[in-house]
C-alpha cells in the first residue's frame, strides 16, 4: 500500500478543515475542534460531507477513526465520490450506526442509497472506531477496527472520484473524526540495503571487539532490506 493522502487534523481550532478539504451537504459544517474534525451543524440531502481532491486511481482504501454521538444514524467514510450537484453525489460509503449497532456498506446513486451489506456489532457512543472502505475493481469491502466485515462485488461506480468523511443524520451533532488516511494498492518503494548496527563498533558483528564467537567484519548475510 502507498499513501495518497493523510490528515490527523492536528491544528488549531478552525471553522475550516483546511485547503485540502471541500465541505458539502446543505448548510452543514465540520470544523477543527481539539485536533479532530467535528460535526457542528448537519442539514441537507447528503448530510455533513467533506471531501478531498479527485485521485488519479480508482482502486484505493479510505480509512478514518470515528467517534459517534448518542442517537447517531451514520458516521463514516466515502470513496469514488463524484459530484452530481451542490448537495448530491454518487459514492460508496461505509458507516457505523450507533442506533442500530451495525457497520453498513452503501452505494449512493442519483440521491438514493442502496444497502450492499451490513455487519451486526455493538457501537457505543463516544467511543473510537476505525472504519475503512476498500475499493479494488468491482470488489468493495468494509472493515471495522482492522478486520474485514463486509465484502461484495458491485460495478456501479468505477470512476476515480474523491474520498470523504461523512455523516447521515440531520441534527445529531458532536460526532468526531480523526486520522484520515487514503492509500492505493501500489507496492511501496523498495528500501535501501542497510547494515545493522550492533553496540560498539559500526560495521562489526557482535563479538568482534572481544574476539568472541560471531566476531568479525560484516558479510553479505548481514545485509537487510530497510522497511
Amino acid at each position: 500500500m502507498a499513501t495518497l493522502f493523510s490528515d490527523a487534523f492536528n491544528r488549531a481550532n478552525n471553522v475550516s478543515l483546511g485547503a485540502d478539504w471541500t465541505e458539502r451537504g446543505g448548510t452543514s459544517n465540520i470544523d477543527i475542534v481539539t485536533n479532530r474534525a467535528e460535526a457542528i451543524t448537519l442539514t441537507g440531502s447528503f448530510i455533513g460531507i467533506a471531501h478531498t481532491a479527485t485521485w488519479g486511481v480508482a482502486d484505493y482504501t479510505v480509512q478514518v477513526i470515528v467517534n459517534t454521538p448518542a442517537g447517531n444514524t451514520f458516521y463514516g467514510t466515502a470513496g469514488r465520490r463524484v459530484n452530481q450537484s451542490t448537495d448530491d453525489s454518487d459514492c460508496y460509503a461505509a458507516f457505523v450506526n450507533e442506533t442500530n449497532d451495525t457497520l453498513t456498506l452503501y452505494k449512493r446513486i442519483a440521491g438514493s442509497y442502496t444497502n450492499l451489506g451490513s455487519f451486526a456489532v455493538t457501537i457505543a457512543a463516544s467511543t473510537d472506531y476505525t472504519v475503512k472502505l476498500s475499493m479494488q475493481g468491482i470488489t468493495i469491502k468494509a472493515f471495522l477496527d482492522g478486520t474485514e466485515r463486509i465484502s461484495v462485488t458491485d460495478a456501479s461506480l468505477s470512476a476515480n472520484g474523491d474520498s470523504a468523511i461523512t455523516t447521515g443524520t440531520s441534527g445529531v451533532v458532536g460526532g468526531r473524526f480523526d486520522d484520515f488516511l487514503v492509500e492505493d494498492f501500489a507496492a511501496p518503494a523498495a528500501g535501501h540495503p542497510t547494515m545493522r548496527r550492533w553496540g560498539g563498533i559500526p560495521g562489526m558483528r557482535p563479538g568482534a571487539q572481544g574476539g568472541g564467537i560471531g566476531g568479525g567484519p560484516w558479510g553479505l548475510n548481514d545485509l537487510k532490506e530497510a522497511a
